[in-house]
């Protein structure tokens, strides 16, 4: 399992850590979508409804699974989840973040990222990608912070790209 200690030293804290996700942790995943306010799954999905247990299950270890990263409290509980899946190549990823509500705001969905963008670049991915409703600030401004480009892709959605630089091929 690779070490995320180094990419993510300024959210290793004592009440919470970031570690890969793990298909234990699928149950915890579905409680925090079903946590999620429907404004909240509007912008985070671009629909009205949360995806089943069975496509989580597909984006998180199906065959385009690219990984993800997860943070939790001291005490167990789920505070966020980072993943990717691959996008038309083996090289492009989609990029996709949830932060529970009572933890946004705090670090939580930057320390997700660079996680994530660190797993997914070193196994091989040279460019990440992530849709976005066109009025999700908080995620403009995070995936802007990163470096991710944005442009309007039509339907009220914008489509952010990163090229990683230093990527390396599995």
């Amino acid at each position: 399992m690779t070490s995320l200690a180094w990419c993510t030293g300024a959210a290793q804290r004592a009440d919470r850590h970031i570690r890969p996700f793990a298909p234990p942790d699928v149950a915890a995943y579905n409680a925090l979508l079903e946590s999620l306010s429907p404004a909240d799954v509007r912008l985070r999905f671009h629909s009205a409804s949360i995806p089943s247990p069975a496509q989580v299950r597909e984006m998180l270890f199906g065959p385009a699974a690219l990984g993800g990263v997860l943070a939790e409290s001291s005490a167990g509980e789920l505070l966020g989840i980072a993943h990717a899946a691959r996008e038309r190549s083996e090289r492009r990823g989609e990029f996709g973040i949830l932060v529970a509500a009572p933890y946004r705001r705090k670090g939580l969905g930057g320390a997700l990222t660079d996680a994530l963008l660190w797993h997914i670049a070193a196994h091989g991915t040279t460019e990440v990608v992530a849709y976005t409703a066109w009025e999700n600030n908080a995620a403009a401004a995070l995936l802007r912070s990163r470096g991710f480009v944005g442009k309007h892709d039509g339907g009220g959605t914008m489509r952010w790209v990163l090229a990683i630089p230093g990527s390396r091929a599995s």
